[in-house]
């Protein structure tokens, strides 16, 4: 009954923000009966502060049963429609009654009340009814040409302004800097003074850590519960075959690197438990063969050293936060962790590739096998390790879970269940190719032959499990020499860690491209 004393919010409005003061988008619009709009004398706006709390308040005249909630998020316009609510907690005279995400605005009139957010709290067939009536009699659909009236009245946005004089340019940017940019930082914003809305329910349920759905009040949004590295766990088999495996000492054998013959390194180490979170490993329950670049003769107070695994600074191009150790007989080197306890389980390892630079990132591990109390947990073949990237500007960890018991790889499968023709055929071919490399040669024929097979089956151990099903599907399909006329006959499974897109072109833009 009384808008102006029984609606607020917190922070009110731009208004509060320095050089603001009669802008009209205030709590009081929130209610003024028109929703359905692009116009700025009917929406409210408050400066957003990351980690802070913004709220809206609203006091009822008396006690009422609640049936839905329609929110209409901001709609100014489609750029501006970004600077609508996310994710919304509600609660009524303080019990939580939902929380999770509502849907954005379109940014234009006709689309408005589709976009609304109405969230139920009865499914009462009746109710459902007269929600139906009303909205036809209030919001009507909007046509075309009513639509393209309101936005004939609405200036464009300016993005970018070409120029080819400096001057001209810097003092754009310096009118932009000035007259747009508030004393904070925050882009000014104003309001449009011109002259003269699927229904869906929203219950609130959370992930425990089992994976079984619960109920809470103070549950947090299911889209904000997991973190890429729990969700990347939830594959593990908790209690698939075997379990997970148990022991008391690690030990990572490292066959090979990605190139270098006389070092090899790695940035960090984690040994992840049963729920994917990492082991706290000490420095002291480390030990490697060989330890490090000190044990060189004649080298000494190199920082490269085996407690940088676990410094917990993984993320880095800094090789004072590496191992770096001598390397030259494949499969020599080993890293062993004492995890204290006879029965730790361990239900995967989280590997941070060594990354001085892009061209001593080849003196990471390539492959490696994993064992449990001298019992082999990886398979045969070993474990491929990416190779890291040579930055630091992301994340370039890898996770790699770990069974319990023999597994075999896919390599050994396809090899049972094909004629084992086609991998007879790569390996000749790949040999071929490295003897005429060598120049021929006995010895250079049989290493490059080992090299081919162990370097392929590697590959095949590291593909994901249904890749049996989809080399046989493959393999029985009509060739693609018949279906596309080309030179050459495509891969069926080609293998890589990193993929590269060339992006060639736009759709006409000059000067920006994305995705």
């Amino acid at each position: 009954s009384d808008i102006d004393n029984q609606v607020w919010a917190e922070p009110a409005s731009v208004n509060e923000l320095e050089g603001y003061s009669n802008d009209p988008r205030t709590p009081d619009k929130l209610l003024d009966g028109v929703n359905a709009t692009c116009d700025d004398l009917h929406v409210w706006l408050a400066p957003f502060t990351a980690g802070s709390e913004h709220m809206v308040c609203v006091e009822l005249d008396a006690n009422i049963t609640l049936g839905m909630l329609r929110l209409w998020n901001y709609n100014k316009s489609r750029i501006h429609s970004y600077r609508g609510a996310r994710v919304v907690a509600i609660r009524l005279d303080d019990r939580l009654i939902f929380k999770g995400e509502i849907s954005k605005a379109s940014g234009s009139i006709a689309e408005a009340p589709e976009c609304a957010e109405c969230i139920l709290f009865s499914e009462d067939e009746d109710m459902l009814c007269a929600l139906d009536s009303y909205d036809q009699k209030h919001y009507p659909r909007v046509t075309k040409q009513e639509t393209e009236q309101v936005q004939s009245r609405t200036q464009r946005p300016r993005t970018a302004e070409k120029s080819s004089d400096a001057s001209t340019t810097a003092a754009l940017v310096a009118s932009l800097r000035s007259d747009q940019i508030g004393p904070d930082g925050r882009p000014r914003t104003s309001a449009n003074v011109p002259s003269g809305n699927v229904v869906k329910a929203a219950p609130m349920v959370a992930v425990a850590e089992a994976g079984s759905p619960t109920t809470s009040e103070d549950s947090p949004a299911p889209s904000m519960m997991m973190s890429p590295l729990r969700h990347s766990i939830r594959l593990f088999p908790a209690d698939g075959p075997g379990g997970l495996p148990k022991g008391k000492l690690l030990k990572l054998q490292l066959l090979s690197t990605w190139g270098d013959k006389y070092y090899i390194g790695l940035t960090g180490l984690q040994v992840l438990g049963p729920t994917g979170e990492p082991y706290d490993i000490q420095p002291q329950q480390l030990e490697s063969n060989p330890r490090d670049l000190n044990a060189i003769p004649g080298c000494s107070g190199d920082e490269r050293t085996l407690d940088k695994l676990v410094d917990k600074t993984y993320q880095t191009v800094d090789d004072h936060h590496m191992w770096l150790a001598p390397y030259s007989t494949p499969g020599g080197g080993s890293i062993t962790i004492d995890l204290k306890k006879a029965d730790t389980q361990v239900s995967g390892l989280r590997i941070w590739n060594y990354n001085k630079s892009s061209d001593d990132t080849y003196r990471g591990v390539k492959q490696l096998r994993v064992y449990l109390d001298d019992k082999e947990i990886s398979p045969a073949a070993g474990m491929l390790i990416r190779k890291a990237p040579g930055t630091d500007v992301f994340d370039f960890g890898q996770t790699l879970p770990l069974a319990q018991g023999e597994v075999p790889s896919i390599a050994e499968r396809l090899a049972q269940a094909s004629t084992g023709k086609e991998m007879e055929q790569s390996s000749k071919s790949s040999n071929q190719e490295a003897e005429a490399g060598d120049g021929g040669g006995a010895a250079s024929s049989d290493q490059a032959k080992d090299d081919g097979a162990d370097d392929y089956h590697s590959w095949l151990s590291a593909l994901p499990t249904n890749t049996l099903e989809v080399y046989e599907n493959a393999r029985q399909m009509k060739s693609h020499n018949e279906i596309l006329s080309q030179g050459f006959e495509t891969p069926l499974l080609p293998c890589g860690h990193v993929f590269q897109f060339v992006c060639m072109s736009t759709w006409g833009d000059e000067h920006y491209l994305g995705l």
